[in-house]
C-alpha cells in the first residue's frame, strides 16, 4: 500500500493496472499509509486495520461518513486502530465527519485517538473499547439508539492510563440509550460539553440527554473537545503606532499544527498574514505572539485560524483593533502621485509582499513628495521618525 485515496485501487498492495479494483466493504483492509477517505464508505461483513504507521482522514472541507454495520449480533470485531506509541496520544489515526455505528465491535488501541468532526450514530449493539490513554473526540453529538451499545475503558488496574471520551455538543436519547452508554466502572474519564451543535451537521434524532442528571459527567477538567484551549487573544499598537501586537496564550492544545493570523477591514472578508507554528499535543500553558509591521491606519479586525493536523481548523473570537488617530495626519495626496508630507524623517513606500519601492530622506517638517508611476494596487506609505514608525495605507 502507499498513499492516496481509499477508492483508488493503484494503492493497494499488488495491484495490476487493469484488474485490480478497490476494496469494498466485504473485504478485510488494512492500511498502513496515509489514505484519504474520498467518498463515504460503508463497511458490512468486511473489516478496516488501521495500523500504528497508518491514518484514514477525509480531505479537509469535506464530510464523509464511514458506516459499519454487520447486520449480526455485533460480536465480531470489524474496526481495529493501532497507534505507534501507546504511551502517547497520537494524532487522529482515524478522522471521518460521521461515523455510522451498527451491530459492531470496535476496537480503539492504547493511545491511539479517533475524531469524528460531525456525529456518531450509535446503534444497536455496538461495543466500543477504548484502550489505555486512547481518545475519542467527538466535535458533535453521539446519537444513541438503544440501550444495547456500551463505550468501555480499559480496566481499572494499578498503572494504567483512563481512556477519554470528549463530546463537543451533546448526547441524544433514544429509548433510554444514552443513560447506560459509557461503562463508568471502567477507567474511563467522560466530558460532554453542550455546545450547540454546528449547522453543517446532520440534526439530532432525538432529545438532548441531561448528561448531569445521570451522572456520568466524570471529567471535573473537561479539557476542551477542540484541538487547542485558547485562554486569550488580544491586540494592540505599539507605542510607535508603526506595528499592531498580537498575543495569545493557550491552557492546552491536542494535534495543534499551526496558527494563522488573519487580518481584515470589514470583519466579513480575511486576508492572511502569517503563520506562527503550534506546539502539536500539550498539557500545559502556552503564550504566543505576532507581530504585524505593516498594520493599516483604518480600523482593522484579527482573528486566529487554528488548522489541525489533519487540516481541520477553527476559528478565534475576531480582536478589534481602532484606526490609528495619531498616523493619518501627515501625508496628503494633493494630486495622482503627489504627496504633502508633515514630519522630517525617512519615507519608504512599500508593496503588499513588504518590498520597498521607493524611498526618500525628508529634512523640513512639510516636504512635497512626487513619487514614480506605479501599477494601481495597495501600497503603504511609512515615516520613520526620531519619535518612531508610522503607517498608512493608500
Amino acid at each position: 500500500m502507499r498513499d492516496g485515496n481509499l477508492s483508488d485501487p493503484s494503492i493497494y498492495a499488488g495491484f495490476v493496472a487493469g484488474c485490480t479494483v478497490a476494496p469494498t466493504g466485504t473485504n478485510n483492509i488494512t492500511i498502513n499509509n496515509n489514505v484519504v477517505l474520498d467518498q463515504d464508505f460503508a463497511i458490512t461483513s468486511g473489516s478496516l486495520t488501521i495500523n500504528a504507521t497508518g491514518t484514514l482522514s477525509q480531505a479537509a472541507g469535506a464530510l464523509r461518513t464511514l458506516s459499519i454495520n454487520n447486520k449480526g449480533n455485533g460480536s465480531i470485531i470489524q474496526l481495529i486502530i493501532v497507534a505507534a506509541t501507546p504511551g502517547v496520544r497520537s494524532k487522529p489515526q482515524l478522522s471521518v465527519g460521521i461515523l455510522d455505528l451498527s451491530r459492531t465491535t470496535l476496537n480503539i488501541g492504547s493511545g491511539a485517538t479517533v475524531q469524528v468532526c460531525c456525529t456518531v450514530f450509535m446503534g444497536t449493539q455496538v461495543t466500543t473499547n477504548l484502550g489505555n490513554n486512547s481518545l475519542l473526540n467527538v466535535l458533535g453529538n453521539i446519537d444513541v439508539a438503544t440501550a444495547s451499545s456500551g463505550v468501555a475503558g480499559p480496566p481499572k488496574a494499578a498503572g494504567g492510563t483512563p481512556a477519554g471520551v470528549r463530546v463537543y455538543s451533546n448526547l441524544v436519547d433514544n429509548h433510554g440509550g444514552a443513560k447506560s452508554l459509557f461503562q463508568t466502572s471502567t477507567n474511563l474519564v467522560v466530558c460532554v460539553q453542550g455546545n450547540q451543535l454546528s449547522t453543517s451537521c446532520p440534526p439530532s434524532s432525538a432529545a438532548i440527554f441531561n448528561v448531569a442528571s445521570a451522572g456520568i459527567f466524570n471529567d471535573p477538567t473537561c479539557l476542551s473537545v477542540l484541538p487547542v484551549t485558547l485562554t486569550r487573544f488580544s491586540g494592540s499598537r505599539t507605542s510607535d503606532g508603526g506595528h499592531v501586537s498580537l498575543n495569545w496564550a493557550t491552557a492546552s492544545e491536542v494535534n495543534n499544527a499551526f496558527f494563522a493570523v488573519e487580518r481584515s477591514t470589514d470583519a466579513q472578508t480575511f486576508d492572511v498574514l502569517g503563520q506562527v507554528a503550534g506546539a502539536g499535543t500539550s498539557s500545559t500553558a502556552r503564550a504566543y505572539t505576532f507581530l504585524d509591521e505593516y498594520p493599516l491606519a483604518s480600523t482593522t479586525y484579527y482573528r486566529l485560524r487554528q488548522v489541525d493536523l489533519d487540516g481541520t481548523s477553527t476559528f478565534s473570537p475576531v480582536v478589534t483593533i481602532a484606526e490609528s488617530r495619531t498616523s493619518a495626519d501627515w501625508l496628503l495626496c494633493t494630486a495622482p502621485q503627489h504627496y504633502v508630507v508633515q514630519g522630517s524623517g525617512e519615507l519608504h513606500v512599500l508593496d503588499v509582499m513588504g518590498r520597498s519601492l521607493f524611498t526618500q530622506t525628508l529634512l523640513a517638517n512639510k516636504s512635497e513628495v512626487v513619487l514614480p508611476a506605479l501599477p494601481t494596487g495597495v501600497y503603504f506609505f511609512q515615516l520613520l521618525t526620531a519619535k518612531g514608525r508610522s503607517t498608512i495605507r493608500q
